[in-house]
């Protein structure tokens, strides 16, 4: 294969079922996402498509996506399959916090999730615009409607994994929703133990994600959700969950430091509490469940009382056809 043999991106123009591409929105090492119009309706969407960067290339004459090697075709193959299964979960969901799949599609050796074409910008951008801490209202306003979206992911069996402020989705309306869910590329991950496709996001991650054993819970996505709230509150990245722990095995103290040293008095004890306790390097000791750690962030003492729920993750269900969904902001 020569080098102009091959291309990375599908051009504009390219047309998949419906639709057809008009340009890249966003390209990262797992995914691609274009804008692209529906050919009948006229309507924008956001296609999403599996291109897992260090796995697969493109044939620039077929547009075909293929596995470097047949060596990796196996972790291909499964992370495509992962990638389906998250896509056929999403679609069956309909919540107004959670990223909607309209459609999925196999074509060209990948797959394909459509997606609702969404006006706004990211939590991450916009706490850079306006470059201050949120206050505890704000915080609440923007973010409990997303631990309500959770709730309803992980009671279908499913985990985010890449839960960030670059990850939550602000409509021009202010309403906040999940986007760009992390298990596909966690599983390619965790089966091919390479750490270029672990879903680490320095600062977001807790320490399960840093190791290729399959550690991962609910427990790692409140770990997640707690660091979005201390970036809020604090203005700063938290330290990575790696330094943390290899600082604390050294026997020197957490490099973190607690939401409640910083908070003390411009926000209530209860939410820099539940913030902390969310960032627990031991899994175990996090709240149990996404209702848990609503409670302490409300403050609601007397309903944190440990209650077995749903909101646990099994297997992933295995998918026979469903539909996908769609948004505004690159893919990473």
């Amino acid at each position: 294969m020569t080098q102009q043999s091959a291309q990375t991106t599908l051009p504009a123009g390219t047309v998949l079922g419906n639709y057809r591409i008009e340009r890249l929105l966003g390209q990262g090492g797992f995914a691609m996402t274009y804008l692209a119009q529906h050919t009948a309706l006229g309507h924008a969407v956001a296609i999403k498509e599996y291109f897992p960067d260090g796995l697969a290339f493109r044939l620039h004459q077929t547009q075909q996506v293929q596995a470097v090697s047949q060596s990796q075709q196996t972790f291909y193959r499964q992370g495509l399959q992962r990638f389906l299964q998250e896509g056929q979960v999403l679609a069956g969901l309909r919540h107004p916090n959670i990223v909607r799949i309209l459609d999925f599609m196999e074509a060209n050796g990948t797959a394909y999730l459509v997606m609702d074409y969404e006006h706004g910008e990211t939590l991450q951008t916009y706490l850079d615009r306006i470059d201050k801490p949120l206050s505890y209202q704000e915080s609440m306003q923007l973010l409990l409607p997303v631990l309500d979206g959770l709730r309803e992911v992980h009671k279908h069996q499913l985990l985010h994994l890449d839960i960030k402020p670059d990850n939550i989705f602000l409509r021009h309306n202010s309403t906040a929703m999940l986007i760009d869910f992390g298990g596909a590329r966690q599983f390619v991950g965790s089966q091919s133990k390479s750490v270029s496709f672990m879903v680490n996001s320095a600062g977001y991650s807790p320490p399960e994600q840093y190791s290729a054993e399959p550690l991962q819970g609910v427990y790692s996505d409140i770990y997640s959700l707690s660091a979005t709230f201390y970036r809020c509150l604090s203005g700063r990245l938290p330290t990575p969950a790696n330094t943390r722990s290899q600082a604390l095995l050294e026997g020197d103290r957490d490099p973190l430091p607690s939401a409640m040293s910083l908070g003390r008095g411009q926000y209530p004890d209860h939410f820099l509490q539940g913030i902390d306790q969310g960032l627990l390097l031991n899994r175990k000791q996090r709240p149990e469940n996404v209702r848990s750690f609503q409670y302490l962030l409300q403050g609601k003492a007397d309903e944190n009382r440990k209650v077995r729920s749903n909101e646990t993750v099994a297997k992933p269900q295995s998918l026979k056809g469903k539909r996908a969904a769609k948004w505004d902001e690159p893919a990473p």
